[in-house]
C-alpha cells in the first residue's frame, strides 16, 4: 500500500512552513506535495518554493517536499481535485494549510490503513482539535497564538476514543482511497465542500466505509485560506445551493438521504470497525 500527502493551499506559504515543520515528528516517510492554487500575487510561488526547498533539504526523515502550482484558480474543490489526480498512490492524505500535526499523527493514519486491509476504507478522518476548543481548554490564550502551540502537550480528542463511522469527512485533515476517488468520478465542481461531496458518494453510491480514528490529533486554526478578497463571486455564495446544483436535487434532500443511509448501515459498519487495529493498540 502506497501513500502520498497533499497540502491544499492558497496564499499560505507561512502556514505551510509551520505545517511542514510539525510533520517532521513522524517515523514514516511519505512524499509530500504542496498544491498552490493560483493567486494574483506573482511573488507567492517563489515563497512556496523556498519553503518546500527548506523542508526537503533539512528533513531528517528524508521526506521529499515538492511544489505544484495551478495554472488557473480552482478554489478549494478544484485544488483538491488537482491533488487527487496528480498524486498516484493508493491512499492520499489531504491536509489544508491551516492545520498542524501532533507527534505521530501521520504514523497513526498510515498504521490504520496498513493494518486493516480487510476493511473497505474509503475515507478516514484524523482526530482533530479546533483552535477555539484549545482556547476554551486552556492550551491557548487566544487563537492568534495558534502557531506558538506546544504540540507535544496536546491530548487526544475526547470525542473519539475508538474508530467509528462518521457521516462526513472534514477537508482540513483526512485520507482518501484513490480507488474510491476514481470510482465516484472525483469531487463535485461547483461547491467547495469536497469533503461532504465524497462522503455523500460513499454513503449513497458505494459500500466503502467513512470513519474517524482516535489518538494523535491534528490541530486546526480554521478559515485561514479565504480567497474571497480576490474572488468577489465567493462572498455570500450559498454553498448548499451550489451542492444542489451539482447533485441535481436540493441540499436538504441530499442530507436526508445521507442520514437515512447512515442510520441503515451504521450498526454493521461499526461492528466491522470494532476489531480494527490502531496505532495506540499495536
Amino acid at each position: 500500500m502506497t501513500f502520498g500527502l497533499g497540502i491544499i493551499s492558497y496564499c499560505g506559504w507561512l502556514r505551510c512552513d509551520k505545517l511542514l515543520e510539525s510533520l517532521k515528528f513522524n517515523d514514516v516517510k511519505i512524499p509530500i506535495t504542496v498544491f498552490e492554487d493560483l493567486s494574483p500575487y506573482p511573488e507567492m510561488t517563489a515563497r512556496y518554493q523556498h519553503v518546500c526547498d527548506k523542508h526537503a533539504g533539512h528533513n531528517s526523515l528524508g521526506w521529499s517536499v515538492s511544489l505544484s502550482t495551478a495554472t488557473e484558480w480552482g478554489s478549494i474543490q478544484g485544488n483538491a481535485n488537482r491533488a487527487m489526480r496528480e498524486l498516484d498512490y493508493d491512499v492520499i492524505i489531504l491536509l489544508s494549510d491551516d492545520v498542524m500535526g501532533t507527534p505521530h499523527a501521520i504514523d497513526n493514519m498510515v498504521y490504520f490503513w496498513e493494518n486493516n486491509p480487510g476493511i473497505k476504507l474509503g475515507g478516514v478522518l484524523f482526530s482533530r482539535l479546533e483552535a477555539v476548543h484549545l482556547v476554551r481548554d486552556g492550551y491557548l490564550r487566544s487563537e492568534r497564538e495558534f502557531y506558538a502551540l506546544d504540540l507535544n502537550n496536546i491530548p487526544p480528542s475526547p470525542d473519539c476514543i475508538e474508530p467509528k463511522i462518521i457521516h462526513s469527512l472534514h477537508g482540513s485533515a483526512c485520507a482518501i482511497s484513490k480507488k474510491l476517488y476514481n470510482e465516484v468520478g472525483g469531487f463535485a465542481p461547483s461547491h467547495w465542500a469536497f469533503d461532504e461531496d465524497i462522503s455523500w458518494q460513499m454513503w449513497l453510491n458505494t459500500d466503502y466505509i467513512c470513519c474517524i480514528i482516535p489518538g494523535n490529533p491534528m490541530v486546526h486554526l480554521g478559515g485561514a485560506s479565504q480567497p474571497s478578497n480576490e474572488h468577489a463571486e465567493l462572498r455570500g455564495a450559498d454553498q448548499r445551493e451550489l451542492a444542489g446544483k451539482d447533485w441535481g436535487i436540493p441540499y436538504p434532500e441530499i442530507n436526508k438521504k445521507v442520514m437515512l443511509a447512515v442510520e441503515e448501515k451504521q450498526a454493521a459498519y461499526n461492528a466491522i470497525l470494532k476489531g480494527a487495529k490502531t496505532y495506540q493498540t499495536k
